[in-house]
C-alpha cells in the first residue's frame, strides 16, 4: 500500500512561494497537526505514530487511492458482501461498510498486530464489519509475516528486500473459512497483501473457479511479486486463468488490460510502483 499526496504540494507551493521562513514553518505545521488530528478525532479515526499529517490528510479527505475509491462507490451497492483482504487500518473497510449498509457486510482480514489495533478501533461500532486476525495464504495454521519498521502497509507474508522483523501469525485459506461458513456471500474481494497475492488466490481457487458473479480488485505491484518469485506476467495469467477480465484502475478510468501493449504496462504504474486491477467475469 503505497502512500500518495495530493493536497500537501499545492500547500508547499504556495508556502515556498510567499511565507518561506524558519520560525514561521514550525508555527504552521504545529498548526496544521493540531487542525488534522482534530479532524481525526472528529471522524474517529486512529493512524499510525509515523503517519504524518499530510498521510492523514489524504485518508480523512478520501484522497488516498482516490481513483479506486470512485470505483467502489460506484460498483458496491447496499447489501453486498465484500472481502478486504490487507485491511490495514480500515480506510477501505470504513468506505465498504458505509456503501454495503446494514443489509450488507464486511469482512476484513489484516495479521499485522499493530495495523490491526488500529483497525479495530477504525471500525469500532460498525455492526456490519467483522475482523480476523489471520494472513489469507495458500495453508491454514500459522505462517511466516514480515512486519517493516519503515512502513505500516508493505507487511506482507512474502520475504522483502528492505529490514524487517519475522514474526509467526495465524494463516487461513478463503475456501476454508467459507466451507466452515465464517464467510458467506461474497460480492467482492479487494487484495492488497504485497506480493502475498498468488499465494492467496491459491487457497481461494474453488471460489475464483466457481463463482460467476465474482468481482475483484488487485494490486499489481511487480516488485513485491518477483520478491514473491511470481513474475508481473505469471500473475496476470493468473488471474486471466479464473475466468477474469482485467482492466487497469487509472485516472482516466478502467484501462482493458488486453488493449494496453506489453511494453507499455510498466509506464501504468512508473510512478508509485503499483497499479490496482479490477476484475470482472
Amino acid at each position: 500500500m503505497a502512500q500518495t499526496t495530493e493536497i500537501a504540494p499545492r500547500l508547499r507551493s504556495f508556502y515556498r512561494k510567499h511565507l518561506n521562513s524558519p520560525w514561521l514553518s514550525r508555527i504552521i505545521h504545529q498548526i496544521i497537526d493540531i487542525l488534522v488530528d482534530t479532524l481525526a478525532h472528529m471522524q474517529n479515526f486512529s493512524f499510525p505514530e509515523k503517519f504524518n499529517w499530510e498521510w492523514k490528510m489524504e485518508m480523512l479527505m478520501k484522497k488516498y487511492e482516490k481513483d479506486t475509491v470512485k470505483l467502489f462507490e460506484k460498483i458496491i451497492t447496499p447489501g453486498m458482501s465484500v472481502v478486504d483482504i490487507g485491511a490495514h487500518i480500515g480506510f477501505f473497510s470504513r468506505i465498504y461498510s458505509e456503501l454495503v449498509g446494514a443489509a450488507g457486510h464486511v469482512y476484513c482480514f489484516e495479521a499485522d498486530p499493530e495495523n490491526y489495533a488500529l483497525l479495530e478501533k477504525n471500525t469500532l461500532g460498525l455492526a456490519n464489519v467483522s475482523l480476523h486476525k489471520v494472513a489469507i495464504s495458500d495453508k491454514n495454521g500459522t505462517i511466516d509475516f514480515y512486519h517493516l519498521d519503515n512502513s505500516t502497509g508493505c507487511h506482507s507474508i512474502v520475504s522483502p528486500d528492505t529490514p524487517s522483523k519475522k514474526i509467526t501469525v495465524d494463516s487461513a485459506t478463503l475456501d476454508s473459512l467459507i466451507e466452515k461458513g465464517d464467510i458467506e456471500n461474497i460480492d467482492l474481494i479487494k487484495i492488497d497483501i504485497e506480493g502475498g497475492e498468488p499465494f492467496a488466490f491459491r487457497g481461494m481457487e474453488k471460489l475464483l473457479n466457481s463463482s460467476t458473479q465474482l468481482k475483484m480488485v488487485a494490486e499489481y505491484n511487480e516488485a513485491s511479486l518477483v520478491s514473491g518469485g511470481t513474475s508481473g506476467d505469471d500473475f496476470l495469467k493468473q488471474i486471466a486463468s479464473y475466468g477474469f477480465t482485467i482492466h487497469f484502475i487509472t485516472k482516466n478510468g478502467l484501462v482493458a488490460l488486453k488493449t494496453i501493449p506489453e511494453n507499455k504496462r510498466r509506464s501504468y504504474f512508473s510512478r508509485t510502483g503499483y497499479v490496482n486491477l479490477y476484475c470482472t467475469k
